[in-house]
């Protein structure tokens, strides 16, 4: 190969590499967190992912993240072995602790079922609307959105934490080692709108991240 044609060929190298960081660059940003700086990546399902706060065998995911998601946001774990259960969460609870909660589960969402008495929780479901995943020098965390279907109750957020490769749940959240607090990750989407306004941030997959 020519000397001009090694040239080209670096060039256009060093060119394709540019696109490439410049879309990486464009799904995510800086924050500076509790005094702690991170990088925020944005997530967004390709449509909502919907379920009902009272699930049968048949709607259990198999995708991890969302388990974890739903663990306190369903009757999840009612459905679960304890082994199965344990494996969503940070440290091995007890069996009466598993026990205790899936009767705070059951008692939470039954209000919810089809056969439940006429109240403003019956037929509720949740979505699933947005994540961030979140790395810094604490380690690596995903701050998720769910929000009521079909009824004024708000937005609701929480986090798990990336150990070994996997999204788990529970933990201390007052240990600034450990997470962040949920109300000072509130600031999160806001940035993520004002960057998609200004510099046309996009947000990757959701589906990416729920293999």
């Amino acid at each position: 190969m020519s000397h001009l044609s090694l040239k080209i060929a670096a060039l256009a190298s060093l060119f394709c590499s540019g696109l490439l960081s410049a879309e990486s660059e464009s799904h995510s940003f800086p924050l500076v967190i509790e005094g702690t700086k991170c990088q925020i990546t944005a997530y967004q399902p390709a449509a909502p992912i919907v379920w009902t706060p009272l699930l049968t065998k048949e709607s259990i995911p198999e995708s991890p993240l969302l388990r974890v998601i739903m663990l306190t946001n369903s009757d999840l774990s009612s459905l679960l072995s304890d082994e199965e259960v344990s494996k969503l969460l940070k440290t091995t609870p007890d069996r009466e602790r598993l026990q205790k909660m899936r009767e705070g589960a059951k008692k939470m969402y039954d209000p919810t079922g089809s056969s439940a008495a006429e109240n403003p929780w019956k037929g509720m479901k949740y979505a699933l609307t947005a994540a961030f995943v979140i790395e810094s020098e604490r380690g690596k965390f995903l701050f998720y959105q769910i929000a009521s279907v079909d009824r004024e109750y708000g937005t609701f957020s929480s986090q798990l934490k990336n150990i070994s490769g996997k999204w788990l749940q529970n933990g201390d959240e007052k240990d600034p080692a450990q997470s962040f607090k949920i109300s000072d990750l509130a600031n999160i989407p806001k940035e993520f709108t004002k960057q998609k306004e200004s510099v046309g941030l996009q947000a990757l997959p959701l589906e990416t991240l729920l293999k």
